[in-house]
């Protein structure tokens, strides 16, 4: 006999004489309660926050610019009726940086921007800028808002 006839009848012979294993019963889904996003899901930005008077009230007609990296950035959302903005979700396909600042003239804002390195994934964050009557040398914007 040949090798190979002679290892396969070995493993036809052990495999007879193993016991065999006990069939297991067929799998069930159970219900959670957590979310799960989909494998699928877009990578990206959700942004949403407020713009706000140190006495809480909201600002309305405030423009929220984004940009990224050292490119220029561009108007994303306005402020509704009381301070709240949420633009639509950003795709960005890998890491960034991100900077994030209001305008509105006769203002300064604190934190005057938010700059942060966006990583792969899809990112959730909530920003908040409290307003103050502007005084004559303040900060600039970090970027031209178009």
């Amino acid at each position: 006999m040949t090798f190979l006839r002679c290892y396969f009848l070995c493993v036809l012979v052990l495999s007879a004489c193993l016991p065999r294993a006990a069939s297991s019963p067929t799998p069930t889904m159970k219900a959670t309660s957590a979310p799960i996003l989909p494998l699928t899901a877009t990578p990206g930005l959700i942004l949403r926050g407020r713009v706000h008077l140190p006495d809480g009230s909201g600002i309305a007609g405030v423009a929220v610019c984004r940009n990224y990296a050292s490119y220029p950035g561009g108007v994303i959302a306005t402020t509704g009726a009381d301070g709240s903005f949420q633009p639509g979700p950003a795709f960005i396909p890998g890491d960034e940086m991100v900077g994030v600042w209001p305008v509105a003239a006769g203002y300064t804002f604190e934190p005057p921007f938010v700059r942060w390195r966006h990583y792969y994934g899809l990112e959730d964050r909530e920003l908040d800028f409290v307003a103050s009557p502007e005084a004559a040398g303040t900060l600039a914007p970090p970027g031209p808002c178009s």
